[in-house]
């Protein structure tokens, strides 16, 4: 007869499981959409159509519930920022055309320098880069779906089936983790024009994969300390 924990440990196996399934077949839509639009954008004329994103943004912030701006204060803020001071918004350079203070109430007022022209073929190499990042999440979900599947299905958390599928998840994510940070270089180069694809270290990442190597470790051991006990006994 199984004990309290063991119950619960084959219960968390099977939510994960479930959810991580359902989240198997999204994942596994999204590629096929993704795959689709890629080849599509791919074939159908560069100048099937063209987008330009640019023109006026104004920007309102409202700091009278916060703090009171004098008129020699914001006559102060006015003339510290000119006409050629510029701004950067995902990617687009606006120029600060004009800027006013009225009850502590900001108005400014950019033009973006230019357009940014969205075509079927720059929409390719984003589309590439997010199906690279589905297929690496779903490697991912797939063998945390196998290790919720070991938990199911276990008599003790220290059996070798557990332990290796701790491990195998843990280092599915390495890869989940290099092209999520190249995918996010894309998608940046996309919007700015300009083709800069560097891999950063995501540091939360990174910290989520030592532990779960860790607990595949600890696993490892408690395998072992059960073992040495049971031949003891």
């Amino acid at each position: 007869m199984k004990n309290d924990a063991i119950r619960k440990i084959n219960t968390i196996g099977t939510v994960g499981y479930v959810l991580s399934t359902i989240a198997k077949v999204f994942l596994i839509i999204g590629i096929v959409g993704t795959l689709a639009a890629t080849v599509f954008f791919a074939v159908i004329p560069a100048d099937a159509f063209s987008v330009s994103i640019g023109g006026e943004m104004k920007t309102t912030v409202d700091l009278s519930k916060y703090i009171t701006i004098g008129d020699k204060d914001a006559e102060s803020v006015v003339n510290g920022i000119n006409s050629d001071s510029e701004i950067n918004v995902t990617g687009m350079d606006y120029t600060v055309e004009s800027i006013e203070i009225k009850d502590s109430v900001i108005y400014a007022t950019a033009r973006a320098d230019e357009a940014m022209t969205i075509t079927p073929r720059t929409l390719v190499g984003p589309m590439i880069s997010s199906l690279l990042y589905l297929a690496a999440s779903l490697v991912s979900v797939w063998f945390f779906c196998l290790l919720c599947g070991a938990f199911k299905n276990c008599t003790s958390p220290f059996e070798a089936n557990v332990i290796k599928k701790m491990k195998n998840f843990a280092f599915s994510l390495i890869p989940w983790a290099v092209i999520a940070s190249l995918s996010e270089s894309v998608s940046k180069s996309f919007y700015t024009g300009n083709v800069d694809i560097t891999i950063g270290v995501n540091i939360g990442m990174v910290i989520v994969i030592l532990i779960v190597f860790a607990l595949a470790f600890i696993f490892n051991y408690g395998a072992k300390l059960q073992k040495e006990a049971d031949e003891t006994l």
